[in-house]
């Protein structure tokens, strides 16, 4: 009996009885969920957009800077807030698929893209520590006792940690195996300088604890945290990529969401640059990064590592690192 070859199904009769082979039917499966993931990262891209729009017409018009509070009675705030929330709730649901899709076990050479991408992200970090000490810009956390020392300890470790930071994503750019000793142990690195800034936020005393910026601010810098501890988790032979690619999307939206709108009020100079803003740049950079690896691990879904090498060679050139 002739089966067609786009069945998924092949049927062998042999004494009268029949098996079927269902791995063409597990590849189809597979397909099917890296389509779903290509939608959703898509879905991500347009989310990011939207909420940067958004979150631009509420600093606009129904923020009250003195305050540091919305508008009362205003309605965007609540449709940006509502946006986001579904936006990250529907990304979430890409856990389940992501881990049926065949998505590779390690992070993938990197491309000329990410290459770009990754060392503007080092070299704007380190410049914006520089910056920050130049212009003496500096939280205002006021503890009492032995939690002062620890205040002013805080900072200096968000300043610290962000120079072998710069360093791993300077690293990153130069070495298209990521897989060195040297590399996994400046990927801490990252993961330390978010939780750092995340509680020089908290700390701060200059905005309100309800203070929409610094809300969002402390949000999106948890999933940069997260997203960083993924990708270390990469580094170490103990990678989650289904819970990579989720949490790069969500980073993706967040993090534009938040940083994107202010950046571009403080290059139009109708917001003065602070500490809350001053890292905008490098944030926007990271959720670059975030794009091109979640695109690079759903391109690479259900491939073997031969063929995700040779798709890293046509992105770099045809060059490649022994």
């Amino acid at each position: 009996m002739a089966v067609p070859a786009h069945d998924a199904r092949i049927v062998f009769y042999q004494e009268g009885l029949t098996m079927t082979d269902t791995i063409p039917a597990s590849s189809e499966k597979r397909a099917k969920k890296v389509k779903f993931l290509w939608f959703f990262y898509v879905f991500a891209i347009v989310a990011s957009a939207a909420g940067t729009l958004l979150r631009l017409a509420v600093l606009l018009y129904d923020y009250d800077y003195e305050l540091g509070l919305y508008k009362s009675d205003a309605v965007l705030p609540q449709i940006f807030r509502a946006v986001l929330i579904v936006c990250v709730a529907a990304l979430l649901t890409t856990i389940k698929a992501g881990g049926q899709a065949g998505l590779p076990g390690r992070l993938l050479p990197v491309g000329r893209l990410l290459t770009f991408i990754s060392a503007l992200a080092g070299f704007s970090m380190f410049a914006t520590v520089v910056m920050q000490l130049l212009m003496k810009l500096s939280f205002e956390i006021s503890l009492q006792g032995w939690k002062s020392t620890l205040a002013s300890g805080l900072e200096v470790a968000m300043q610290v940690f962000a120079l072998p930071s710069a360093l791993y994503f300077i690293v990153m750019a130069v070495r298209q195996n990521p897989y060195r000793p040297s590399t996994a142990a400046l990927g801490f690195f990252p993961v330390l300088w978010a939780a750092a800034y995340l509680m020089c936020v908290y700390f701060d005393t200059s905005t309100t604890l309800n203070n929409p910026l610094r809300i969002l601010e402390q949000a999106s810098l948890i999933m940069v945290m997260v997203f960083m501890l993924m990708e270390l988790r990469c580094l170490v032979g103990k990678a989650k990529p289904h819970i990579y690619i989720t949490f790069g999307m969500i980073v993706m939206v967040m993090v534009t969401s938040a940083s994107l709108p202010t950046f571009l009020l403080t290059l139009a100079m109708k917001m003065k640059v602070s500490v809350d803003t001053i890292f905008d740049a490098t944030k926007l950079c990271i959720a670059a990064y975030a794009a091109v690896r979640v695109a690079d691990m759903i391109r690479a879904a259900g491939k073997s590592e031969a063929q995700t090498e040779g798709m890293a060679d046509i992105q770099s050139g045809g060059t490649s690192e022994n």
